[in-house]
């Protein structure tokens, strides 16, 4: 299957050479003769490789290639423009959008079908063509005026024009795409759970964990970032020095040009001068000729000296070129050493997050001891309340059994009712004792209450702190998206400054050239001239023959007979006298035209230089804005960095505040859970005195159902009793269920404590 070619010139001749080129190597060539259209094609259906032209009629092709390149990075593109557009073409190859590949027209279609191959196949760029030797200062000057005398006198050589500084050394220009990339990995806000607070309050501490890291990773990139836009702009700084001695420069070859111009004019106005004094008298041609001569030698030498500042402008072209290969090639060291430093930082910063994850995996380790230790405990706790219902059990089925002897107890009733009203006295004390420890209970759930309390606000600190990270995080968004305009902004600036210098560069060359072409045409015609003048004179100097021969022959009668005939000859050398001096004349006027000819085209070579002046002046004011806004942006993007910075320290200020509220927390439920344990056993002693109390009411009911086997009286008492006894066990249980319940609320609350410390320890 062949591959398409998308070609992009609007020169038709060079449209159908290259599509004849290219169609025995299996290509199809589709052209365009705008850069609009072909920015369209390109994004609707992509080709296999653009050859672009950087002079089109809509836009400049740079900017087409900053385009494409911006729009399909890894598109293959080729790029080729003029000899003159040389300089813009180094510039535009250390851009972030350059082309793949650089040629200079005329092209050499076989080398660009094999170069495309290349382009096409691996992706590999062609290496750029070397540069033609340059021209010997003086070679380009105009042609010797035939006919002309030598000089009399040669005119001094112009002073040399001033170079330039060398431009300083290229930044590194930031990254965009990596900041795009760092906020492409922006966590994502998922909806909080709908759970208890507590739940709610760890999700949002595991939010602002996650949102603290990206913080840093930001902070990091944009310092990173502000630190290469002050470089930038400080070498803008300098390369704005560098073109402005480069337009002192330029000013300097307009003067000297406009000099040139003036002698020009001068020596087309001792022409005029001539020309009058020749139409005036005969006599005076030969000296006229003379002035002619001189006035053309002149000129001349004028133009041998404006073709020397032409070298001393091409000289000082090339000074610049060198200057920025230099400043090139230094930029690309300082951007390496900044990649190593990046990589080093890197580096340091993988050893710190590891040592930070085996502090958490320690904290982790102890956590999880906590909890078994926790565990452990309760695993305990509840074998003992499992011996104990064990042992009630026993004291249930002891009972049942000892009911067949109540009519012995009975007997012994009477008795013992002292004892049994004893019992019932160790009975309302133990329900005393119940209520303290149902008090005790209440004072622990009021505390449970301020925990929870303090867990909220806690959660709303964090969800405040969360909405302030969430808006600081939009305001830098926003400064680098900004800084990324402004970055896309200078490139394309850059591109068709560069563009335009090139085409002006063309316009003077065009300008020498026409210029050269009306000094051969003006010295065609000072030979033509010169030859005329020549003629005349004989035609004159024959006249004078003849008329002297008539008089020779008016003073001899003897031969009369020849006068008619020797009229005849001097008015046929009259006439062909006439002839020649009209003919002067002629040639006068057609001198006179050429003049006006060539000042005609000097006044609109003079309007289109004025243009393109005007143009780099639009392109200069546009350059200075430009530094304008990203000295804004630049000091926004400062006060941003201490709006975060300012943000960051009430962050961690808070974040120290927590942790000290976490810290006593700690200890605040350190000292309940300590309290707890302490009501814990004192319960437990209690239960056991009520189940030595219960025990010892066993005894005594079963002695009083032996003693008192026959008297029906002691069964109330013994009823009594029993119920009292029944109530105790039901008090019994509410109070062990109680305590499973304060238990495992206080090793709850004590885990989610230790964990929301080391959450805030981390954080």
């Amino acid at each position: 299957m062949g591959r398409e070619l998308l070609l992009i010139d609007p020169d038709p001749a060079l449209t159908e050479a290259i599509r004849r080129a290219f169609a025995p190597a299996g290509w199809s060539v589709t052209a365009l003769a705008a850069g609009e259209p072909a920015v369209d094609r390109c994004r609707a259906s992509r080709p296999d490789l653009v050859l672009l032209a950087a002079e089109l009629p809509d836009m400049s092709g740079f900017s087409v290639c900053n385009r494409l390149k911006r729009a399909l990075a890894s598109l293959p593109l080729i790029l080729y423009t003029t000899e003159a557009n040389a300089s813009a073409i180094e510039a535009h190859r250390q851009s972030r959008t350059h082309a793949d590949d650089y040629l200079r027209q005329p092209l050499d279609l076989a080398d660009l079908v094999g170069r495309a191959s290349r382009l096409a196949g691996d992706g590999a760029p062609a290496p750029a063509p070397a540069p033609p030797p340059r021209k010997p200062r003086g070679a380009g000057g105009p042609p010797p005026i035939p006919g002309a005398a030598a000089p009399r006198a040669a005119a001094p050589a112009p002073a040399a024009v001033p170079l330039p500084a060398p431009l300083p050394p290229a930044p590194p220009v930031p990254d965009a795409g990596a900041l795009e990339a760092l906020f492409a990995d922006w966590p994502r806000d998922p909806s909080p759970p709908r759970g208890t607070p507590e739940e709610r309050v760890e999700f949002f501490r595991e939010r602002l964990r996650v949102k603290d890291a990206f913080l840093g990773r930001v902070k990091e990139a944009v310092a990173a970032h502000q630190r290469a836009s002050t470089s930038l702009h400080a070498a803008l700084e300098a390369r704005q020095d560098a073109l402005a001695a480069a337009e002192v420069a330029r000013r300097e070859l307009e003067r000297r040009l406009a000099e040139t111009d003036e002698a020009l004019s001068a020596a087309g106005a001792a022409r005029d001068e001539v020309a009058r004094r020749l139409a005036e008298s005969e006599g005076t041609r030969q000296s006229l000729s003379e002035v002619l001569s001189e006035t053309m030698q002149a000129q001349e030498t004028a133009e041998q000296g404006w073709s020397q500042r032409l070298a001393s402008a091409d000289d000082a072209r090339a000074a610049l070129e060198a200057s920025l290969a230099e400043a090139r090639a230094s930029g690309v060291a300082a951007l390496e050493a900044e990649r190593a430093a990046r990589a080093e930082a890197d580096a340091r910063a993988g050893a710190e997050r590891d040592e930070l994850q085996v502090a958490l995996a320690g904290a982790r380790g102890e956590r999880d001891a906590h909890a078994a230790d926790a565990s452990r405990l309760q695993a305990e706790l509840s074998h003992a309340l499992q011996q104990a219902e064990e042992a009630r059990a026993a004291a249930a089925r002891e009972l049942a059994a000892e009911r067949g002897d109540k009519d012995e107890a009975r007997a012994r009733a009477e008795g013992l009712a002292q004892e049994l009203a004893e019992a019932r006295a160790a009975g309302e004390a133990l329900r005393g004792d119940l209520a303290r420890e149902r008090a005790g209970r209440e004072a622990a759930e009021e505390a449970l209450r301020l925990a929870r309390g303090e867990a909220t606000a806690q959660a709303e600190k964090a969800a405040a702190l969360e909405h302030a990270h969430r808006a600081l995080q939009a305001e830098l968004a926003a400064s680098q998206a900004q800084t990324a305009d402004l970055a896309q902004a200078l490139d394309e600036g850059r591109a068709s400054a560069a563009g335009e210098v090139g085409r002006l560069s063309t316009a003077v060359a065009e300008a020498a050239r026409r210029e050269a072409q009306l000094s051969a045409e003006r010295d065609e015609l000072a030979g033509k001239l010169s030859a005329e003048l020549r003629a005349g004179e004989a035609a004159r100097a024959e006249a004078a023959a003849l008329a002297a021969e008539v008089q020779r022959l008016a003073a001899l009668e003897p031969q009369a007979a020849e006068a008619p005939r020797l009229r005849r000859d001097l008015a046929h050398a009259q006439e062909v006298l006439q002839q020649r001096t009209q003919q002067v004349e002629a040639a006068a006027r057609t001198a006179h035209q050429a003049q006006a000819d060539r000042e005609r085209v000097k006044e609109q070579a003079a309007v289109e230089l004025q243009g393109r002046a005007s143009e780099l002046a639009r392109l200069g004011s546009e350059l200075n804005a430009q530094k304008r806004r990203a000295a804004e942006l630049e000091a926004q993007a400062s006060a941003r960095e201490a709006a975060l910075q300012r943000a960051q320290a009430e962050a961690e200020a808070q974040r120290r505040a927590l942790t000290g509220e976490a810290a006593q927390a700690e200890q605040r439920h350190a000292a309940e859970a300590e309290r707890q344990r302490a009501a814990l056993i004192e319960l437990e002693k209690r239960l056991e005195a009520v189940a030595r109390a219960e025990a010892q009411a066993r005894r005594r009911v079963a002695e009083l159902e032996r003693d008192h086997a026959g008297a029906g009286a002691r069964d109330a008492q013994l009823a009594e009793a029993q119920a009292a006894l029944a109530k105790l066990r039901e008090d019994f249980d509410d109070l062990r269920s109680e305590n499973d319940f304060l238990n495992g609320e206080v090793a709850r609350y004590h885990q989610k404590n230790k964990d929301l410390l080391a959450q805030l320890k981390k954080a």
